[in-house]
């Protein structure tokens, strides 16, 4: 099940226009393993924050600010 943090990525993620096999290459993460942890089937507080600043430097590198 996932929570409010899962909906918030997967939304950001839509409007940024990022695929869920991008992110999971520029965070170093198999696409298998970055689809558990957006299902909220993997939970850890790192794979949280490398996600969040991953995404932070995408929207920066894309001059998106939401």
């Amino acid at each position: 099940m996932t929570d409010l943090w899962n909906a918030n990525i997967i939304a950001q993620m839509r409007v940024i226009g990022i695929k869920q096999k991008e992110l999971a290459e520029l965070c170093g993460y198999s696409e298998a393993y970055l689809s558990m942890i957006l299902r909220g089937h993997k939970d850890t507080q790192k794979a949280r924050e490398t996600i969040e600043s991953t995404l932070k430097e995408v929207k920066k590198e894309r001059e998106i600010f939401i």
